[in-house]
């Protein structure tokens, strides 16, 4: 069991409270368990202007501790490529940002698709919704 790092869970808390906003290009992708998120992430993924992380979702929004060793393996970015984007990012927006640019800048895309955790916390949907303005969102009803 990996013991909990009281001062990564601050900074990560630290790094929500932000002003700034997002003018990323995302597609967001969310609804409930078996009603096809995963099949629709992706079939917008095979777009050549489109690209997502390697897993089904960065999950970053539902991390508690973004800064604990190996927590964003999952993404399809070098380690040492994403701590260096965690050192040089001032907020949890900034860093999502970087992270996504760096996804669609190896895999030459423009818009980067990713899937939100089910169940969303109230928290989560009001904090992504609120950060990224320009975001397209795509909710399934199974």
């Amino acid at each position: 069991m990996l013991a909990v790092n009281p001062l990564g869970l601050l900074r990560t808390f630290a790094s929500w409270c932000t002003f700034r906003k997002s003018q990323g290009r995302y597609i967001f992708v969310c609804g409930a368990p078996r009603s096809g998120t995963t099949l629709l992430k992706a079939i917008l993924e095979n777009h050549s202007r489109t690209c997502g992380p390697d897993f089904e979702s960065t999950v970053i929004f539902g991390k508690y501790d973004l800064y604990r060793d190996q927590t964003l393996s999952h993404i399809g970015l070098e380690e040492e490529t994403i701590r260096s984007i965690l050192a040089n990012s001032n907020d949890v927006v900034s860093f999502y940002d970087d992270v996504a640019e760096a996804v669609c800048e190896s895999r030459g895309a423009s818009v980067f698709v990713d899937k939100q955790p089910w169940p969303p916390r109230w928290y989560r949907l009001w904090y992504t919704t609120a950060k990224f303005e320009k975001a397209r969102w795509i909710h399934l009803l199974r």
